[in-house]
Formats: structure tokens, C-alpha cells, sequence
């Protein structure tokens, strides 16, 4: 797929709907074969809960959530980065990669680079000495798409 114009907004409580909206399906289409029906729909409801959105979305100093639209304006996808948290592997404390969750019609066109590239902006700007993520074993497109980024 070609790339298309992508446009990158902050989100933010008035988002929350959207945010769901695309967490419910842009999770379902990539990781409900890792799931049983019951612990999907669980988990669905934990983390996309209106109130787990609610806190992390009016939280900017702790949380950036950005939302990926295409060129009519619809929402394709998002991101979610958490600053200052301890490196796992390290302990060391840098901006967390959460989420980068896309459309599966809109994967491919760019989306994802360009919220990459917001995050890596927002984390250069605020000092954090590293960007970490976590990705399953099995998500090698994931890990190749980030380690491009890699440095």
C-alpha cells in the first residue's frame, strides 16, 4: 500500500469514545487468536474501560495518547506512550511505548511511522533518555517495523 496523508493529533478525555471505539476493534483484529472468548472480552473491558481511559487521557504529564487520522479525517488509529518508567530489563527510566494499535485497512500507508516519529519528537522534547517498548515473540512484522527505528 502507498502511503496516504496522515494527520497526528493529541487526545485527550473528549477523545475517549474514539480511543475504544478503536482499541476494541484494532485489538480484536490483531490479538484475539492469543485469546479465549471470555479473557478478550475481559480484558477488552479492563483496559479500554471508561474509567482506566479516563485517568491515563487527563494525565499528560504521565501518559501521551495520540490518535492517527486518515486524509477524510476518520480516525485510523493511536498510540499510547508513558513517560519516565523503569526499563524492565534495565531500570533505567524512559518513555514507554505502549500501544501502537492500527486499523488493519489502514495498516501499511504510513500511520504507524508517523506516530513513531511523533513519539520519538514528544520524548526528545521532554528529555527522556530512552523510548522502550515490549513486543511478542510471535509479532515479527512489529519487530521489524521497530527495529528500523532502532538505534
Amino acid at each position: 500500500m502507498a502511503n496516504i496523508e496522515i494527520t497526528i493529533q493529541p487526545a485527550n478525555t473528549s477523545d475517549l469514545a474514539t480511543i475504544q471505539k478503536l482499541g476494541f476493534e484494532t485489538y480484536v483484529d490483531h490479538f484475539s487468536s492469543l485469546w479465549s472468548p471470555e479473557g478478550l472480552r475481559d480484558f477488552l473491558a479492563q483496559d479500554f474501560s471508561d474509567n482506566a481511559l479516563e485517568l491515563t487521557l487527563s494525565q499528560p504529564n504521565q501518559h501521551q495518547w495520540l490518535i492517527a487520522y486518515n486524509a477524510s479525517d476518520l480516525p485510523i488509529g493511536f498510540s499510547k506512550t508513558n513517560w519516565s518508567k523503569p526499563n524492565p530489563i534495565s531500570s533505567t527510566l524512559g518513555a514507554e511505548l505502549q500501544k501502537i494499535y492500527l486499523l488493519k485497512s489502514s495498516s501499511g500507508v504510513g500511520a504507524g511511522t508517523k506516530l513513531l516519529k511523533t513519539i520519538i519528537k514528544s520524548a526528545a522534547l521532554r528529555d527522556e533518555p530512552s523510548i522502550w517498548l515490549d513486543v511478542l515473540k510471535n509479532n515479527t512484522e512489529a519487530q521489524k517495523f521497530y527495529s528500523r527505528f532502532a538505534l
